[in-house]
């Protein structure tokens, strides 16, 4: 009995299994899902089952989104393990709220074109270990990456100026937060990152402005302070008055790399005028770099290079100014560092960092439709800028363009030609008529008229600035052969009768304007047939 009934209750768990398996099957995305439109954004979404990757791709912001199955594409199969990677193509400038909530992605990859990340916007993702921001970033809003349990590390681009509530609150698993420069301004804000238990160490950069409980708290409770935690700060910035006054622990950092046009505030009070502060650069060009300060404190400065040769130092740059400015001809690729030190005096003062081209000069000589100029070029980086412009060869000239009605010049003075197209003479395209036959263009030496079923003609433009007048072209050449005779005739019966008043080419083929296309139109093309092949002489005796 025991026996059958071990069988029996081992049979409904291998059922119950099997059942449960196809349960979990069932549920896994296995198919593709085509380019999709969210919503009426501009931001689309697709899905590849053969590499689990779900990809959004569009242009502008991405629509906010609500933790529903109406709302969130993706909603069914979000964290079935149906979706490994993440791919958000550039273009994408922001994601909305809840847009990528609870998807159990390993793999996150973000463009450079996104500059903010909406809330709960990949809150619950246990999967992902590693997210690095893309270099244009600006804002994480509030728990953003809440809840991230499975996320190890995380890299900020220096572009990043807002870290939101709980950003990364419970990322329990969250080890290294580091930032691209350490010379920038970031709010960090109110438990930004509380309770998260594996974060050790975390150095801050110098302009770095926290708020409650943002790092190295438990809870958001008074005390509730993880104790083995080490915050990296420098002395007197908001990360160090965090720390001082929560009874944090702290190592105080005295370096910094710095990079051409850097501009870094300092202060020092009465217990750190004796402080060295180191500042690291790796040139990008061989040329000369000038390190300087301002302020009001007596500082002086110290370059080194990487073996810790003295390279130059500088006081007082004289009697009246306290301030430094060193100067050196440095090598691209290699580290050198600048220590300055206070001389017993406190106060604010700040750092800087130029480069001192060196500039040789190339004349650019004008063409047609390009200015010349003069362009400085900086031997050692190559960095260049242009200057003393002068004119292209070109000249502005403007006109109306008229149906032409006899070989002596005469025109049809209510038959504008709109739609013809101006060209120069090396059949560049310059512009077209409007519906009142008017243009306006710059050409080099002169321009072409080439109106629909007309003979071009050319026309010389030698002034800076020419009004053609009224210029009458030749029409009804329809074949387009130079010739003016029965082929052109046979197509203009075709066109025999009342038209749309909305046609404009045909119109223009009414000469007499009573809305229908007959034999008396055709009367003026008349004086054109003797001409033979019509060019651009029949236009020698035209204005």
């Amino acid at each position: 009995m025991k026996k059958l009934v071990s069988v029996l209750l081992f049979t409904v768990i291998l059922c119950t299994s099997v059942f449960c398996n196809s349960f979990v099957a069932l549920a896994l995305q296995e198919e593709d899902i085509a380019k999709t439109q969210i919503g009426s954004s501009d931001i689309y979404y697709e899905y590849n089952a053969q590499s689990k990757t779900l990809t959004v791709s569009g242009n502008g912001d991405s629509p906010n989104l609500s933790n529903d199955s109406v709302s969130q594409p993706w909603y069914d199969y979000r964290s079935d393990g149906s979706i490994e990677n993440i791919v958000v193509c550039e273009g994408v400038t922001s994601l909305g709220n809840y847009f990528f909530y609870r998807v159990s992605a390993e793999n996150i990859t973000l463009p450079d074109s996104l500059k903010k990340i909406g809330s709960y916007a990949f809150s619950g993702d246990n999967a992902v270990k590693s997210v690095t921001f893309g270099s244009g970033l600006e804002v994480i809003s509030n728990n953003a990456f809440y809840q991230c349990d499975g996320l190890e590390s995380v890299y900020f681009p220096k572009s990043i100026t807002s870290i939101g509530t709980s950003a990364f609150e419970s990322c329990t698993g969250l080890k290294n937060v580091s930032f691209e420069r350490m010379n920038m301004s970031v709010s960090i804000a109110k438990r930004a990152f509380l309770g998260c238990s594996s974060l050790v160490s975390f150095n801050l950069p110098i302009g770095a402005t926290l708020s409650s409980y943002s790092v190295g708290y438990k809870t958001a409770s008074t005390g509730s302070i993880y104790f083995d935690m080490v915050m990296g700060v420098y002395r007197d910035s908001p990360a160090y008055t965090y720390a001082e006054k929560y009874f944090l622990n702290y190592t105080l950092l005295d370096s910094i790399e710095i990079i051409e046009g850097d501009v870094i505030k300092r202060t020092y009070y009465t217990d750190s005028v004796n402080d060295d502060m180191k500042f690291y650069l790796v040139p990008e060009y061989s040329c000369n770099y000038t390190f300087a300060s301002s302020g009001n404190v007596d500082v002086d400065c110290v370059l080194t290079d990487s073996k810790g040769d003295k390279i130059a130092e500088d006081d007082d740059i004289s009697q009246n100014d306290l301030n430094f400015s060193v100067s050196a001809k440095l090598n691209a690729g290699e580290k050198y560092c600048y220590t300055v030190k206070s001389i017993n005096s406190a106060g604010g003062f700040s750092v800087s960092l130029t480069v001192d081209h060196s500039y040789v000069q190339e004349i650019i000589e004008p063409k047609p439709y390009e200015d010349g100029y003069t362009l400085s070029t900086c031997i050692y980086c190559g960095d260049s800028y242009k200057s003393s412009f002068t004119n292209k060869f070109a000249n502005e000239c403007s006109g109306y363009v008229y149906q032409m009605k006899s070989s002596d010049g005469s025109f049809f003075k209510d038959k504008p030609v709109g739609m013809a197209v101006i060209y120069d003479f090396d059949g560049r395209v310059l512009g077209s008529t409007d519906k009142n036959g008017f243009f306006d263009v710059v050409a080099y030496k002169g321009i072409v008229i080439s109106a629909p079923f007309g003979v071009e003609r050319k026309i010389e433009v030698t002034e800076p600035y020419s009004d053609l007048g009224d210029i009458p072209v030749v029409n009804c050449d329809f074949y387009s052969d130079g010739y003016i005779n029965a082929k052109d005739f046979a197509v203009f019966k075709s066109f025999y009768g009342e038209y749309d008043d909305g046609n404009y080419l045909l119109s223009m083929i009414d000469t007499n304007n009573d809305g229908q296309i007959n034999f008396c139109d055709w009367s003026y093309v008349a004086d054109f047939a003797p001409y033979g092949k019509i060019d651009e002489t029949v236009y020698a005796n035209v204005k």
